[in-house]
């Protein structure tokens, strides 16, 4: 029988998948939402297809994540490192990615501050 650290870590990684998974599948309405933080008259195609791509890069961060925690919590003791050494710096390049994405879809976050 499991401890109730690692059941509780396995429910914790389906809630982080399933709410990745719901990014995903509400991509389309989100990046709608997020096309109301720009101005109307600098809206392109473009921008809001780099806004669709960085939905996705954050679902993607946050499979990352909840495969490392996963891994993390059922490892034996000797082989935790493992899924920090592996995971963590793809977690950390594909959370660049997204920012840029969203950067480039004009939704930087010093951009909306300055207006």
């Amino acid at each position: 029988m499991e401890s109730l650290p690692e059941v509780a870590a396995i429910v914790g990684c389906a809630w982080i998948c399933l709410i990745a998974t719901a990014l995903i599948v509400f991509r389309v309405r989100i990046v709608t939402l997020l096309e109301r933080a720009v101005p109307p008259d600098n809206r392109t195609e473009a921008q809001r297809r780099e806004a669709s791509i960085g939905v996705v890069l954050v679902a993607v961060f946050a499979y990352v994540l909840a495969a490392t925690v996963a891994a993390m919590s059922l490892l034996p003791a000797g082989d935790k490192a493992w899924p920090l050494a592996i995971g963590l710096p793809v977690a950390a390049l594909v959370s660049v990615l997204y920012w840029l994405r969203f950067a480039n879809a004009g939704l930087s976050l010093t951009a909306w501050l300055r207006r």
